[in-house]
Protein backbone atom coordinates (compact mmCIF):
# COMPACT_ATOMS: atom_id res chain seq x y z
CA UNK A 1 0.00 0.00 0.00
CA UNK A 2 1.11 3.62 -0.97
CA UNK A 3 0.70 6.87 0.51
CA UNK A 4 2.17 9.92 2.12
CA UNK A 5 5.08 7.16 3.49
CA UNK A 6 5.67 3.62 2.12
CA UNK A 7 3.67 1.08 4.22
CA UNK A 8 4.02 -2.73 3.68
CA UNK A 9 1.69 -5.42 4.29
CA UNK A 10 2.23 -7.48 7.58
CA UNK A 11 3.81 -10.60 4.89
CA UNK A 12 6.12 -8.00 3.09
CA UNK A 13 6.93 -6.38 6.65
CA UNK A 14 7.66 -10.17 7.89
CA UNK A 15 10.15 -10.43 4.75
CA UNK A 16 12.23 -7.53 5.25
CA UNK A 17 12.54 -7.96 8.53
CA UNK A 18 13.77 -11.80 8.11
CA UNK A 19 10.89 -12.82 10.40
CA UNK A 20 8.03 -14.28 10.14
CA UNK A 21 4.58 -13.15 10.19
CA UNK A 22 3.21 -14.57 13.25
CA UNK A 23 5.94 -13.10 15.25
CA UNK A 24 5.10 -9.77 14.52
CA UNK A 25 1.74 -9.98 15.36
CA UNK A 26 3.71 -11.76 18.73
CA UNK A 27 5.53 -8.50 19.19
CA UNK A 28 1.92 -6.16 18.13
CA UNK A 29 0.66 -7.98 21.31
CA UNK A 30 3.46 -7.56 23.67
CA UNK A 31 3.79 -4.00 23.11
CA UNK A 32 6.95 -4.81 21.55
CA UNK A 33 6.59 -3.13 18.08
CA UNK A 34 3.19 -2.34 17.00
CA UNK A 35 2.21 -1.43 13.42
CA UNK A 36 2.06 2.38 12.23
CA UNK A 37 -1.76 1.51 10.92
CA UNK A 38 -4.12 -1.53 11.71
CA UNK A 39 -7.48 -1.21 8.80
CA UNK A 40 -10.42 -0.40 10.82
CA UNK A 41 -12.62 -2.48 9.23
CA UNK A 42 -10.10 -5.56 7.88
CA UNK A 43 -7.87 -5.68 11.15
CA UNK A 44 -4.95 -5.58 8.08
CA UNK A 45 -1.23 -4.59 9.92
CA UNK A 46 0.44 -2.10 7.87
CA UNK A 47 4.01 -1.15 8.84
CA UNK A 48 6.00 2.14 8.07
CA UNK A 49 9.89 2.45 6.81
CA UNK A 50 10.77 3.10 10.77
CA UNK A 51 8.71 0.04 11.68
CA UNK A 52 10.64 -2.16 9.57
CA UNK A 53 14.06 -0.20 10.63
CA UNK A 54 12.92 -1.29 14.08
CA UNK A 55 11.47 -4.65 13.84
CA UNK A 56 15.24 -5.53 11.98
CA UNK A 57 16.83 -4.50 15.42
CA UNK A 58 15.02 -6.54 17.45
CA UNK A 59 15.63 -9.35 14.71
CA UNK A 60 19.36 -8.65 15.50
CA UNK A 61 19.37 -8.54 19.10
CA UNK A 62 17.18 -11.89 19.11
CA UNK A 63 19.72 -13.27 17.16
CA UNK A 64 22.16 -12.50 20.16
CA UNK A 65 19.80 -14.58 22.34
CA UNK A 66 18.72 -11.86 24.34
CA UNK A 67 15.62 -12.12 25.59
CA UNK A 68 12.47 -10.12 24.02
CA UNK A 69 11.21 -8.38 27.77
CA UNK A 70 15.25 -7.71 28.11
CA UNK A 71 14.95 -6.12 24.02
CA UNK A 72 12.10 -4.23 25.01
CA UNK A 73 13.36 -2.04 27.39
CA UNK A 74 16.67 -1.53 25.81
CA UNK A 75 14.31 -0.14 22.96
CA UNK A 76 12.61 2.30 26.11
CA UNK A 77 16.29 3.26 27.43
CA UNK A 78 16.84 7.03 27.37
CA UNK A 79 20.31 6.85 28.79
CA UNK A 80 22.73 6.73 26.32
CA UNK A 81 25.73 5.10 28.55
CA UNK A 82 23.65 2.15 29.95
CA UNK A 83 22.64 1.50 26.51
CA UNK A 84 25.99 1.46 25.11
CA UNK A 85 26.92 -0.84 28.29
CA UNK A 86 24.40 -3.65 27.28
CA UNK A 87 25.08 -3.48 23.96
CA UNK A 88 28.49 -3.79 24.49
CA UNK A 89 27.27 -7.06 26.44
CA UNK A 90 25.41 -7.94 23.06
CA UNK A 91 28.46 -8.05 21.38
CA UNK A 92 30.62 -9.93 23.82
CA UNK A 93 27.85 -12.58 24.08
CA UNK A 94 27.52 -12.94 20.08
CA UNK A 95 31.54 -13.23 19.54
CA UNK A 96 31.24 -15.49 22.33
CA UNK A 97 28.39 -17.64 20.38
CA UNK A 98 30.60 -16.87 16.84
CA UNK A 99 33.11 -18.86 18.70
CA UNK A 100 31.24 -21.82 19.83
CA UNK A 101 29.91 -21.96 15.93
CA UNK A 102 33.33 -21.77 14.46
CA UNK A 103 34.60 -24.62 16.81
CA UNK A 104 31.28 -27.04 16.35
CA UNK A 105 31.79 -26.34 12.62
CA UNK A 106 35.53 -27.19 12.90
CA UNK A 107 34.93 -30.44 14.52
CA UNK A 108 32.28 -31.21 11.80
CA UNK A 109 34.54 -30.79 8.90
CA UNK A 110 37.15 -32.89 10.24
CA UNK A 111 34.64 -35.58 10.71
CA UNK A 112 33.54 -35.02 7.12
CA UNK A 113 36.89 -35.07 5.70
CA UNK A 114 37.69 -38.56 7.50
CA UNK A 115 34.08 -40.20 6.06
CA UNK A 116 35.14 -38.85 2.40
CA UNK A 117 38.54 -40.46 3.18
CA UNK A 118 36.80 -43.66 4.10
CA UNK A 119 35.03 -43.83 0.55
CA UNK A 120 38.27 -43.32 -0.69
CA UNK A 121 39.41 -46.37 0.48
CA UNK A 122 36.57 -48.49 0.46
CA UNK A 123 36.17 -51.55 2.97
CA UNK A 124 38.79 -52.07 5.74
CA UNK A 125 40.34 -55.19 5.74
CA UNK A 126 38.90 -58.10 7.88
CA UNK A 127 40.70 -60.16 10.14
CA UNK A 128 44.39 -60.36 11.06
CA UNK A 129 46.99 -58.21 7.57
CA UNK A 130 50.43 -57.12 6.94
CA UNK A 131 50.78 -53.52 6.02
CA UNK A 132 53.59 -51.40 5.00
CA UNK A 133 53.89 -47.66 6.73
CA UNK A 134 56.19 -44.84 5.83
CA UNK A 135 57.92 -43.39 8.30
CA UNK A 136 55.68 -41.43 10.89
CA UNK A 137 56.53 -38.56 13.51
CA UNK A 138 53.27 -38.74 16.15
CA UNK A 139 53.55 -35.99 19.05
CA UNK A 140 52.53 -38.00 22.74
CA UNK A 141 50.14 -36.05 25.13
CA UNK A 142 50.80 -37.59 28.70
CA UNK A 143 48.17 -35.62 29.87
CA UNK A 144 45.16 -37.67 27.50
CA UNK A 145 44.82 -41.38 28.13
CA UNK A 146 42.14 -42.53 26.51
CA UNK A 147 39.53 -40.98 23.65
CA UNK A 148 36.59 -39.48 24.60
CA UNK A 149 33.79 -37.73 22.83
CA UNK A 150 35.07 -34.35 23.89
CA UNK A 151 38.99 -34.91 23.28
CA UNK A 152 38.33 -37.08 20.52
CA UNK A 153 36.64 -34.48 18.19
CA UNK A 154 38.95 -31.68 19.05
CA UNK A 155 42.16 -33.33 19.88
CA UNK A 156 43.90 -30.81 17.79
CA UNK A 157 42.72 -27.93 20.65
CA UNK A 158 45.23 -30.25 23.24
CA UNK A 159 48.18 -31.17 21.10
CA UNK A 160 48.09 -26.87 20.10
CA UNK A 161 47.90 -25.88 24.08
CA UNK A 162 51.13 -27.62 24.58
CA UNK A 163 53.47 -27.83 21.21
CA UNK A 164 53.68 -24.01 20.37
CA UNK A 165 54.29 -22.60 16.92
CA UNK A 166 56.15 -24.97 14.17
CA UNK A 167 53.64 -27.72 14.30
CA UNK A 168 50.64 -28.58 12.26
CA UNK A 169 48.68 -32.38 12.94
CA UNK A 170 47.28 -34.63 10.46
CA UNK A 171 43.61 -35.98 10.75
CA UNK A 172 45.19 -39.01 13.11
CA UNK A 173 44.78 -39.52 16.61
CA UNK A 174 45.73 -42.83 18.32
CA UNK A 175 47.29 -44.43 21.73
CA UNK A 176 50.70 -45.22 21.74
CA UNK A 177 52.12 -47.84 24.55
CA UNK A 178 55.56 -48.46 25.09
CA UNK A 179 55.93 -50.44 28.58
CA UNK A 180 54.46 -48.70 31.43
CA UNK A 181 53.70 -45.24 29.63
CA UNK A 182 50.35 -45.14 27.30
CA UNK A 183 49.20 -41.79 26.16
CA UNK A 184 46.88 -40.36 23.34
CA UNK A 185 48.97 -38.69 20.25
CA UNK A 186 48.75 -36.92 16.97
CA UNK A 187 50.46 -37.63 13.55
CA UNK A 188 52.66 -34.52 12.76
CA UNK A 189 52.37 -33.05 9.49
CA UNK A 190 55.15 -30.35 10.17
CA UNK A 191 56.81 -30.08 13.57
CA UNK A 192 59.85 -28.92 15.30
CA UNK A 193 62.74 -30.46 17.45
CA UNK A 194 61.67 -31.56 20.98
CA UNK A 195 62.29 -34.37 22.91
CA UNK A 196 59.05 -35.85 23.21
CA UNK A 197 58.37 -36.33 19.51
CA UNK A 198 58.52 -40.05 18.66
CA UNK A 199 59.73 -41.31 15.26
CA UNK A 200 57.78 -44.58 14.37
CA UNK A 201 60.01 -46.42 11.81
CA UNK A 202 58.88 -47.70 8.72
CA UNK A 203 58.44 -50.95 7.82
CA UNK A 204 55.54 -53.86 7.95
CA UNK A 205 52.98 -54.05 11.05
CA UNK A 206 50.76 -57.00 11.69
CA UNK A 207 47.75 -55.13 11.98
CA UNK A 208 44.16 -55.63 12.82
CA UNK A 209 40.55 -53.89 13.82
CA UNK A 210 38.68 -54.23 16.77
CA UNK A 211 36.33 -52.43 19.64
CA UNK A 212 37.43 -50.68 22.40
CA UNK A 213 35.72 -53.80 23.89
CA UNK A 214 38.40 -56.44 21.84
CA UNK A 215 41.50 -54.12 22.05
CA UNK A 216 44.12 -55.14 24.24
CA UNK A 217 42.78 -58.88 23.16
CA UNK A 218 43.25 -58.30 19.98
CA UNK A 219 47.18 -56.64 20.48
CA UNK A 220 47.78 -59.93 22.28
CA UNK A 221 46.46 -62.18 19.07
CA UNK A 222 48.29 -60.33 16.96
CA UNK A 223 51.26 -61.11 18.90
CA UNK A 224 50.83 -64.86 19.15
CA UNK A 225 50.18 -64.85 15.06
CA UNK A 226 53.22 -62.87 14.27
CA UNK A 227 55.15 -65.63 16.43
CA UNK A 228 53.31 -67.76 15.05
CA UNK A 229 53.96 -67.27 11.61
CA UNK A 230 57.73 -66.42 13.10
CA UNK A 231 56.97 -62.83 11.37
CA UNK A 232 58.41 -61.50 14.72
CA UNK A 233 62.20 -62.06 16.08
CA UNK A 234 61.35 -62.68 19.30
CA UNK A 235 61.01 -60.31 22.86
CA UNK A 236 58.35 -57.97 23.06
CA UNK A 237 57.51 -55.41 20.84
CA UNK A 238 59.00 -52.00 21.31
CA UNK A 239 55.28 -50.27 21.19
CA UNK A 240 52.17 -51.20 19.74
CA UNK A 241 49.71 -48.51 18.20
CA UNK A 242 45.66 -48.03 19.13
CA UNK A 243 44.74 -46.07 15.88
CA UNK A 244 41.34 -44.80 15.93
CA UNK A 245 38.50 -45.41 12.98
CA UNK A 246 36.16 -43.78 13.44
CA UNK A 247 32.78 -45.49 12.94
CA UNK A 248 29.79 -42.60 13.55
CA UNK A 249 29.99 -39.06 14.81
CA UNK A 250 30.07 -40.21 18.53
CA UNK A 251 31.50 -43.91 18.09
CA UNK A 252 34.81 -45.52 16.51
CA UNK A 253 36.85 -48.69 16.79
CA UNK A 254 40.21 -48.98 16.67
CA UNK A 255 42.96 -50.40 14.33
CA UNK A 256 45.61 -52.60 16.02
CA UNK A 257 49.62 -51.66 14.87
CA UNK A 258 52.37 -53.92 15.98
CA UNK A 259 55.55 -53.23 14.03
CA UNK A 260 57.24 -56.52 12.47
CA UNK A 261 61.12 -56.70 13.78
CA UNK A 262 62.04 -53.10 13.77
Amino acid sequence: MQGKENLYNIGRAAKLAGLTAEALRHYDRIGLVSPARIDEWTGYRYYSDADIVRLQTVHALQQMDIPLKKIKDMLLLEDFGELVKQLDDAVAAADKKIAALEESRAKIVRVKKFYAEKLKDGDRPQGIFVRNFKERVILPCDALKEPTCDNLHDYHRHFYAFCGDGFAFEDAAGIYCDGARRAMFAVCKKYSPRKDIIVLPAGRYICAYCTEKGRDGTAQKLLNEAKRRELYAGGEPRFVLYMVELTGILTWDYCVQIPLGI
